[in-house]
Formats: C-alpha cells, structure tokens, sequence
C-alpha cells in the first residue's frame, strides 16, 4: 500500500466527507431528517453546542476508513472508486444504522432510509474522487 496516498487520500475524504455531511444532511435534508426523527428533549445538539471536535475526527477517521478500502481493493479511476465507495457505503451504513435503530429510539423508518442513502450518496462521491487520486501507481 502506497502510504503517501493513504494518508493524501484519508485527509481529502474526510474533508469532503464533512462537508457532503454539511451540504446534504445540515442544508437539503435538514428538515426531511427532524421531521422523521423522534422529537426527544435534549437528544439533538443545537449547532452551538456540537462537539466539533469529535466530528471532525470522526470524519477524518471515515476518510482514512474509506482511503484504505480503496487502496486495498485498487480501485483506481472514478468509476471504480465510485463503485467501490458505494458498496462500501451502504454496507457500513445500513449496518450501524440498523443496530442504532434496534436500540435507540431516534429515527422513524423513513429517515433510516434517508440516512442510509445519503450516507452511501456521500461515500461514492468520496470513493469517485479517492479512486482518481489512485489512478497512477
């Protein structure tokens, strides 16, 4: 494994992960995902009050989760990162989605569905742009 691209490629994915985030989930989707969400007091941090520490990791770490899938799989281009990315996706997402909705009380089915396919939209656009910066060996 090429750990210059690794690395490269953890960092690029996590920011764009944070900010497809940002854009699909803090901005178009917003208001789909509160209105399918329970409405529990004190469960969902107010923009304010986020810990953006720990989303920041948390995306950096999805971005070098990612980068190492498709260094490991040679996925190399934008379709096969895309492809990758998206495989990926929705197995990762469906998941902790799953086992969160089991135990939780947060989602109606609906925004489980949401957050699955937009979660898998936002890991093949991450996979796409991985797979081109892993295009030349």
């Amino acid at each position: 494994m090429n750990t210059k691209k690794f690395l490269l490629g953890g960092l690029a994915g996590g920011i764009l992960m944070f900010l497809l985030g940002w854009l699909l989930f803090g901005v178009l989707f917003m208001d789909f995902m509160q209105n399918h969400s329970r409405q529990h007091t004190g469960v969902f941090r107010s923009e304010a009050d986020m810990v953006w520490e720990a989303l920041i990791a948390g995306n950096l770490f999805y971005g070098l989760l990612l980068s190492y899938v498709i260094q490991k799989s040679d996925s190399r281009g934008l379709i096969a990162g895309a492809i990758t990315g998206a495989v990926f996706g929705f197995l990762m997402n469906v998941t902790v989605d799953c086992m969160l909705y089991a135990q939780l009380d947060l989602w109606g089915k609906k925004a489980l569905v949401a957050d699955v396919a937009l979660s898998m939209l936002s890991t093949t656009i991450t996979g796409a742009v991985l797979g081109w910066m892993n295009r030349a060996s």
